[in-house]
């Protein structure tokens, strides 16, 4: 009897659970839950600052920039000591429990008042449910199907961050305050069963390795001789090289750029929006719910054509089309309520205008998403195919998405920071017009890095 056939025996189901499709529905899935807790407080937070904390009206703009701002702060420093332990340890799966624990103590602390040190608790699991779970799912994918994975777990998110503003927009509208937190919870429940019977990628491979603890007896004695002979004949290990040697690599820095940049236009409109729009439009969490769900429901929708047409036609032409198309969508969204622009006015069409650009934003947003990670893989597997030791013994798999994760947390730091900042002088139509004007910053990049790759 082989091992492997011994694993299957031992662990009920193993097939299934250690199958490519169901390690990525799990990692989709803790991807999903995490961005809902994130986008869950947004339309209720003006409730639970003025009403059940009874703070002044008139500050809670500055509250929700500064929550939502410190959410990105923990993120960006939790992040590199995350990916440091990750690639220390070899099982990823007990990681990602770990993760999920604090997440829901977050969430219980949220929910109950003390919501900036809830807020910490779940930036933290945030943070290494992304880390490791985006190397879990590489791992798992493999070269050619990490766009496609990619697509899958962007699109598990983008329903995440949908689903949580507006599921808490209707629902406080309509069953009240506590009610409300079921949904998170029933979430959190799923997504604990998920991890707890996923068997990782790695657990599979070491299963039918040499060194699995599980053993034939006719095969134990050739296993012993086999690690005798690899014990006399072990030379030692490259020393390991930090994983910023792929700064130097093209593209990685423009990808990480761009990733800071989507996730700050999106965090953007999570902060100054709900106000916006109850000043504007006089709407409650309801309207304000279903708005979030025409930004982020085109995410869900084209995340997994998206991940085909990068691998299909090159990432970096697809980020040119999306920042390039962008920019008049950030002005258009900005102009109901600005009085420079009478035929977007609240009572004219204010709210056809906005409900629009929304959905076109979140469209072209999903073009975009993606460019780092994917240059930061190319990069790893560049260096690591002339020395598969250059970045350690467990490679830099878990170090790779600390990097996309800290561009991705430094958006979400960014974003309600500036436009936070911004919006008690400027208003709300300047922040989305600057904003919409940064992403001509990276229009030409892309292609560039593609021409000269092409010419080499």
């Amino acid at each position: 009897m082989t091992k492997h056939a011994i694993t299957e025996k031992k662990l009920r189901g193993y097939r299934w659970r250690s199958s490519s499709h169901f390690i990525t529905f799990t990692i989709g899935i803790a991807l999903y839950t995490e961005a809902l807790l994130y986008g869950f407080i947004v339309p209720i937070l003006p409730y639970m600052l003025e009403h059940r904390l009874h703070l002044d009206p008139s500050k809670t703009q500055d509250y929700t920039s500064k929550l939502l701002t410190a959410y990105g702060l923990v993120q960006l420093i939790s992040a590199p000591i995350t990916a440091h332990i990750s690639d220390k340890l070899s099982r990823r799966k007990a990681q990602l429990l770990i993760a999920l624990g604090l997440g829901i103590v977050g969430t219980g602390l949220v929910a109950i008042w003390a919501i900036y040190f809830g807020a910490v608790l779940q930036a933290i699991a945030a943070s290494t449910a992304w880390i490791v779970g985006f190397a879990t799912l590489m791992d798992t994918a493999g070269p050619d199907r990490q766009g496609t994975a990619t697509g899958v777990a962007l699109s598990f998110s983008s329903a995440g961050m949908i689903s949580g503003p507006a599921i808490s927009g209707v629902l406080l509208r309509l069953v009240g305050y506590w009610p409300t937190w079921t949904v998170p919870i029933a979430v959190l429940a799923i997504d604990v069963i998920a991890r707890l019977v996923m068997v990782e990628a790695k657990a599979k491979e070491s299963a039918s390795g040499p060194n699995f603890s599980i053993q034939d007896p006719e095969d134990s004695a050739s296993d012993e001789e086999r690690t005798r002979l690899l014990a006399e004949n072990h030379t030692p290990n490259t020393p390991k090289t930090s994983i910023t040697l792929c700064f130097w690599t093209s593209g990685v820095l423009t990808g990480l750029a761009g990733c800071v940049l989507v996730t700050a236009l999106i965090t953007s409109f999570e902060n100054t929006f709900p106000l916006h729009a109850r000043r504007t439009f006089g709407w409650d969490s309801l309207p304000t719910g279903l708005m979030f769900l025409s930004l982020q429901t085109p995410g869900v929708i084209l995340g997994l054509p998206c991940g085909w047409v990068r691998d299909r036609f090159n990432i970096r032409y697809t980020s040119t089309v999306g920042w390039a198309t962008l920019f008049p969508f950030m002005w258009l969204v900005g102009t109901p309520g600005n009085e420079h622009y009478p035929w977007a006015q609240a009572t004219a069409n204010g709210p056809a205008i906005t409900t629009a650009s929304l959905i076109a934003i979140g469209g072209l947003c999903t073009l975009v998403q993606g460019f780092g990670v994917t240059e930061l893989s190319a990069a790893v597997q560049k260096w690591e195919s002339t020395n598969p030791k250059v970045f350690g013994p467990n490679g830099a798999g878990s170090r790779v998405f600390a990097l996309a994760e800290t561009a991705f947390t430094l958006g979400i730091m960014l974003g309600p920071l500036v436009s936070g900042s911004l919006i008690a002088h400027v208003g709300y139509s300047t922040v989305n017009l600057i904003l919409g004007e940064d992403s001509f910053c990276l229009l030409y990049p892309p292609v560039i890095l593609q021409s000269i790759s092409n010419s080499s």
